[in-house]
């Protein structure tokens, strides 16, 4: 079943927009627009990657990609 999902639109499905957004507009659909702007700009732009790679990686790379922004910006928070 993994062959028949596709990844853009799975990617797409799970950042909560399937489409490349400037920052700002970034900030609005993702609600993160209270917080340090500048964290939140390397997130974007790895988010803007990997949207724009997504046809060529697997699911698994999906994962972990996701797993490590997201547990680097809860360690600024710790």
């Amino acid at each position: 079943r993994a062959d028949m999902i596709d990844p853009y639109r799975l990617v797409g499905e799970k950042l909560g927009y399937d489409s490349p957004l400037s920052f700002d507009s970034w900030l609005d659909v993702t609600h993160l627009r209270e917080l340090e702007a500048g964290p939140l700009r390397e997130l974007w732009e790895e988010e803007s990657r990997l949207l724009e790679n997504a046809p060529a990686i697997s699911l698994e790379s999906v994962a972990r990609q996701r797993i490590n922004a997201i547990n680097t910006i809860l360690q600024q928070y710790e």
